[in-house]
């Protein structure tokens, strides 16, 4: 078994090939996050973010994105347009086009 021989690597070169890797995805995670900016996006809005001034809600690839909406839209798919980026998170503007009041 790979834990029971002597050849160990020591707790320090585990964690510096785990922060390489991190740093890996990292990159790749903002590189694909800033791909969608300027693109308009089908997100499915999930409620309120944390801070209760925003909604949140997610793209069909899973993505969270951050818009300001009416809370009628809750559980609705709606097209955003995608105009900022982090790691993390896309921040958009709902696509006004083709929304009918109910």
């Amino acid at each position: 078994m790979a834990a029971d021989r002597e050849d160990q690597l020591s707790d320090a070169v585990k964690e510096a090939r785990n922060q390489a890797l991190l740093e890996v995805l990292k990159e790749n995670s903002n590189r694909r996050n800033q791909s969608l900016v300027g693109t308009v996006q089908e997100v499915l809005l999930e409620g309120p973010d944390k801070t209760g001034l925003h909604f949140t809600g997610r793209t069909r690839g899973n993505r969270v994105v951050i818009v300001d909406a009416d809370p009628r839209l809750v559980g609705e798919m709606v097209q955003i347009k995608m105009t900022r980026a982090t790691i993390s998170t896309l921040y958009g503007e709902l696509v006004l086009s083709g929304v009918e009041e109910r």
